[in-house]
């Protein structure tokens, strides 16, 4: 059977959307690390969030925005409008896909 490499996305509090391979058991180099960093937000990220409806898409909430993101694509699909306020967190709503 085919395997999945073990795949982290993490937030910095420089902003930024990282994704890691831990390690790619399909591989024979076992390859791992890094393997991309974008510029998300303008300060601290406070809250990342898988889809619980789709699995490739992330909610990432920093500064005074919220973007969606795909997997292994390098800009956010939406970016909020500018709040008035700095936003703090962020969740999926457990029912209904689009909030």
């Amino acid at each position: 059977p085919e395997t999945e490499p073990c795949r982290l996305f993490c937030v910095t509090e420089e902003g930024e959307l990282m994704t890691v391979d831990l390690i790619n058991p399909g591989s024979d180099e076992g390859t791992r690390g890094v393997k991309t960093v974008i510029s998300a937000h303008f300060s601290a990220c406070t809250a990342l969030q898988r889809s619980p409806f789709v699995r490739d898409v992330h909610l990432s909430v920093g500064d005074w925005t919220f973007n969606l993101w795909k997997e292994d694509i390098a800009a956010p699909l939406f970016t909020s409008p500018f709040a008035s306020c700095m936003l703090t967190c962020g969740v999926w709503s457990p029912s209904r896909p689009a909030v």
